[in-house]
């Protein structure tokens, strides 16, 4: 998760955009786990892991120098919650890193990732967990690689990659990939 930190940094100088960091506390994962009549040590648990995130939130917080940055610790499932934050119309952009599991997988495990940029309203950077990446710094962007299929819903994410192109100084390569029916190369 902290893979994308460089980018939160980088886009939150640029953009010079106000953060938040956000733990969610998955309290399904405390019940499946602990027999029922436990509701006392359930939320002794909790409010022991809220701290702990708190705590761990504020430190990766100040890693971000003198930016706006706000600690959250909320309860829930995480996709449901970080979804919840993009209303329609919203002008936030959530981003998160994602481990890229498919198959069963990710069947078994689950993808908040995906549950977001399916139900969220809002624009999502996704950034591709790799074991060998670093989560200090700031990662640079140089280049905004658009997918356009020639309708008007690709074509809606223009005005957002001019203005973000503009700000951050990006070339911008605009992609239109197309499939060649089989009879073609027959």
């Amino acid at each position: 998760a902290e893979q994308v930190l460089p980018y939160a940094r980088y886009l939150g100088e640029k953009c010079k955009i106000p953060i938040e960091l956000m733990a969610i506390i998955d309290m399904f994962e405390f019940v499946a786990h602990a027999p029922p009549g436990r509701a006392p040590i359930y939320e002794k648990m909790i409010q022991g892991e809220t701290d702990r995130s708190a705590l761990y939130l504020r430190g990766i917080a100040a890693t971000f120098g003198g930016m706006d940055v706000q600690c959250t610790v909320e309860k829930g499932r995480p996709g449901e919650v970080i979804a919840g934050r993009s209303g329609a119309g919203s002008n936030v952009l959530i981003a998160m890193s994602t481990h890229g599991r498919s198959g069963p997988g990710r069947f078994i495990m689950g993808s908040v990732a995906e549950k977001v940029l399916r139900t969220g309203r809002t624009t999502v950077l996704i950034v591709r967990a790799d074991e060998a990446a670093k989560a200090d710094g700031e990662a640079r962007f140089s280049t905004a690689i658009v997918p356009l299929d020639g309708s008007e819903l690709a074509a809606a994410v223009l005005p957002k990659v001019a203005e973000l192109a503009k700000t951050l100084g990006l070339e911008v390569i605009l992609l239109r990939a197309y499939h060649m029916p089989y009879n073609v190369y027959a």
